[in-house]
């Protein structure tokens, strides 16, 4: 928090923390730090307070450090990434002397907390750009300062609970050229030990993002060998931006205040292609006019690519006007707000990902962010022949139309999946007819991609609707006529092309090597029609080396898909780009299915559509829970809703549909409520009822979908 040149220090105490890295957050479970950017968190760590006060401090007394119990409670918020704010003065008493032991304890401690739960760390230097108050560079040495982060880096460096290193909190009233100078140094210091973590760099005048290309343009011009800085600013939302709004600030918010306060942080970024990150940002609960403009703020950054931490949450914070942390276990409203934006995603830290000091060195793919809907939208999107846009307007979207693409936003219903597939020929308000041809599941919501060039949002945008244009040579389901001829197959969907073979996406960066995961077991192709019909899971692929894997989850990335499988981690050397995987078919496609009166959901001789011969109450679908188990998951049973995650093939997605009736191990039968497909790769089912005994019903034990209950 900053306040012009005057830093509050004793009125507000300080934390931090952000969210980690969780791809599949909406499942509960979070992947390596590879995955996925979570765009929202929250700052979480006493062990900065006090800082006015004479330093070293006393622990419990002057400063604290959060329990085991503030990690639990923030990993079930969903927040996995934290931003964890420490005292150089604390953690070394004396210059170029060793860390001291109780503080390093603390510290692991804490990431020990962390790591159990999942969770991410950013190492937070709470300085101000001083030791004891005397400025790097002028009374305190740029030595000492390097001498500092390497022993601090090299006692952290091995623990997986590190995300990366900010070596600086909010520089402030520095001489010109000293941050710059001193900025080299840490990173020079922390790549001594740490080769391959992000560096965050603050900026001067408290890292604020409104004055950021006056006070921190110089910063462009830093080095780093391993080309994965992230440049971090601040920014509240009051007139002074120190975060105290007083009285006469209520008389200046408007709702995109806070878009256009960060704006010329994001704009710096993109011209120069670096990434970047809004480490602190907080408003007060006392006007919903605050809320309503973190709330634009937060759409605006997840749009761009760049993650955000609130300030702030942990203990010792009573009823700070900006705090997050529960009182008296009620939420606060500004969390209200927080969480709306905690499932939003992005492949890596933007906006800029490529190329420049702050970049990889080659392109990693980075998903179309979640939009955010406006609030009560409606409920089923489709009727009759119809569907209904988001009714989204940003710098992506304009009443539900890409700005800059050729597509736009539904939500993501079963019926809406069903209706809009490739091939599917549409037509909008103004009269115009195009094919769709791809589409890519965003979380709640579908981008739909067709023919023809941009649409124009102000003539066919919300609040007009989409009609499905059908027709005799519609083929999309032909031959098995939706499960009600007991000969036929299911046509509309081909994924085991004969020998087909696929091309890998040239991509070598920290994440990939030949379009292959580093640290994961699986790589990225582009995300073209033939590649999703083709690779589905449980499709068996040959690679160049000979190995044969089946694929376990397909992750629509916007353009690309990452494709992951069983085994071991693959080598990109042997079977990367230029070298293509081959589909392996075993006489037929898999997902067709053929013959009289089979319990498949696609076929049968029944008169039920997607039943099979038998008579009602027979089973459809056998089929098997995901094998989760967390802190929102026992053995793929939500532990605090009723429902259960199953994988999203074909299969699943035509049985497991709201209104139909699923029976578990313990012959308990339910009715399906809702159909949720998460990240692509998993659907998360919720049924009627209390909630469901993962220990009685939860894997390795399966569920039937009935006909009728």
């Amino acid at each position: 928090m900053f306040s012009g040149n005057i830093k509050s220090l004793g009125k507000v105490k300080k934390i931090t923390v952000a969210l980690t890295l969780a791809s599949l957050t909406m499942l509960g479970y979070s992947t390596s730090s590879t995955a996925a950017e979570e765009m929202v968190g929250v700052n979480f760590g006493s062990g900065a307070f006090g800082h006015e006060r004479p330093l070293p401090g006393v622990y419990n007394r002057d400063f604290t450090y959060a329990s085991e119990s503030y990690f639990k409670e923030w990993n079930d918020r969903g927040v996995k990434l934290i931003r964890f704010p420490i005292l150089w003065e604390r953690l070394q008493p004396k210059p170029h002397h060793n860390l001291d032991s109780e503080q390093v304890r603390l510290l692991v401690q804490s990431l020990n907390y962390a790591k159990k739960y999942n969770q991410k760390v950013i190492i937070d230097i709470h300085n101000y750009g001083r030791y004891y108050d005397k400025i790097i560079g002028q009374g305190t040495t740029y030595e000492s300062y390097g001498d500092f982060l390497k022993r601090l880096v090299y006692e952290l460096k091995d623990h997986q609970a590190i995300h990366g290193w900010d070596i600086m909190n909010e520089p402030h009233d520095m001489p010109t050229g000293y941050w710059e100078k001193a900025a080299q140094v840490g990173i020079d210091a922390v790549r001594t030990h740490d080769k391959k973590r992000y560096i965050f760099i603050e900026g001067n005048s408290w890292a604020s993002a409104k004055r950021w290309p006056q006070y921190s343009d110089s910063l462009k011009n830093l080095k780093d060998p391993s080309k994965n800085l992230v440049f971090s600013a601040h920014q509240y939302f009051d007139q002074h931006e120190s975060g105290k709004y007083n009285p006469e600030d209520m008389s200046k918010v408007y709702p995109n205040i806070g878009v256009d306060k960060v704006k010329p942080f994001v704009e710096w970024l993109k011209k120069n292609n670096l990434k970047g990150y809004i480490g602190e940002y907080g408003v007060p609960p006392n006007d919903t006019r605050w809320l309503v403009a973190m709330d634009n703020m937060l759409k605006y950054l997840a749009d761009n690519c760049i993650p955000s931490t609130i300030w702030a949450a942990g203990p010792w914070w009573g009823d700070n006007i900006l705090a997050v942390e529960p009182i008296n276990g009620k939420e606060r409203p500004q969390w209200g707000i927080v969480k709306k934006h905690v499932h939003k995603t992005c492949n890596d830290i933007g906006p800029g990902n490529s190329g420049g000091q702050g970049g990889n060195a080659t392109p990693t793919p980075t998903p179309t962010p979640a939009p955010s809907p406006t609030p009560d939208i409606g409920g089923d999107l489709i009727t009759t022949d119809t569907v209904t846009l988001n009714n989204f307007t940003s710098n992506v979207w304009l009443k539900g139309i890409f700005r800059n693409a050729d597509g736009f936003s539904v939500r993501n219903t079963p019926a809406n999946l069903s209706a809009l597939k490739s091939g599917t020929t549409i037509k909008f308000a103004d009269g115009s007819v195009r094919k769709v041809t791809r589409i890519q599941v965003v979380g709640e919501h579908l981008s739909i991609f067709v023919t023809g060039g941009r649409l124009d949002g102000n003539k066919v945008g919300y609040p007009n609707k989409i009609s499905i244009v059908k027709n005799t040579g519609d083929t999309s389901n032909s031959g098995g006529n939706s499960g009600n001829n007991g000969s036929g197959s299911n046509a509309g969907e081909t994924p085991n092309v004969g020998g087909a073979s696929v091309t890998l996406n040239n991509f070598t960066s920290n994440v990939w090597h030949k379009g292959v995961f580093k640290n994961n077991v699986g790589f990225s192709v582009p995300n073209t029609a033939a590649n999703l019909a083709n690779l589905k899971a449980g499709v068996d692929l040959k690679f160049a080396d000979g190995s044969v894997r089946k694929i376990t989850r397909v992750q629509v990335v916007g353009q690309h898909l990452s494709i992951f499988v069983t085994g071991s981690k693959l080598d990109g050397n042997r079977v990367g780009y230029p070298n293509k995987i081959t589909v392996v078919t075993t006489g037929g496609n898999t997902d067709s299915n053929s013959g009289n009166g089979n319990n498949n959901s696609d076929n049968g001789t029944g008169g039920n559509t997607d039943s099979g011969s038998g008579s009602n109450g027979d089973t459809v679908v056998n089929t098997s829970f995901n094998n989760y188990t967390n802190a929102h998951w026992l053995k793929g049973v939500f532990r605090t809703a009723p429902g259960f995650s199953i994988a999203n093939n074909s299969t699943n997605l035509n049985a497991f549909k709201a209104g139909n009736y699923v029976q578990f191990a313990n012959k308990d039968t339910r009715k399906i409520t809702r159909v949720q497909v998460v990240d692509g790769g998993n659907l998360s089912i919720f049924v009627e009822g209390a909630k469901l005994d993962g220990n009685k019903v939860g894997y390795p034990n399966t569920i039937n979908v009935l006909t009728t209950k």
